[in-house]
């Protein structure tokens, strides 16, 4: 068996359409690479509180990081060898980052999530329980026992 580097990271690229209409090949990262990325919610919080002395350097660090995902993401063209990010549309931009962070895929689960089933542990499953039948072999109310 034999394998290139260039075989491998084809195989783990897929075409994109964007919402320009642009096709390109992109890979999608993995839980391990996502980690590292791991600092855009605190920086979002943070210009949502409205703390106006951080916010411009906030708002800028999350500029640089959907670039850097961009960037690690677009496998054709390449980013920024070929094209630079700036020349990128803003829709496209945020196409690319909310598909790697499967952003949608997450959005569906809300709803799962949000839903309570009946019964389960912590629920009032009194409208699943059936009502009480006695069986021909319980004693009644003439003085048997009763459950």
């Amino acid at each position: 068996m034999s394998g290139t580097a260039e075989e491998w990271k084809s195989k783990a690229a897929e075409e994109l359409t964007l919402p320009s209409g642009m096709v390109v090949r992109a890979r999608r990262p993995g839980p391990l690479q996502v980690a590292e990325w791991r600092r855009l919610p605190m920086q979002l919080a943070a210009v949502a509180s409205g703390d106006s002395a951080t916010a411009e350097q906030d708002l800028a660090e999350v500029a640089k990081y959907i670039r850097e995902i961009v960037s690690w993401c677009c496998v054709e063209p390449r980013v920024p060898e070929e094209i630079k990010p700036e020349d990128i549309p803003g829709e496209d931009l945020t196409y690319i980052w909310r598909w790697a962070l499967r952003v949608e895929e997450a959005r569906a689960l809300e709803g799962f999530r949000g839903e309570r089933g009946n019964g389960g542990v912590g629920s009032d499953s009194a409208d699943v329980r059936p009502a009480a039948e006695r069986s021909s072999g319980d004693l009644g109310p003439s003085g048997g026992i009763e459950f």
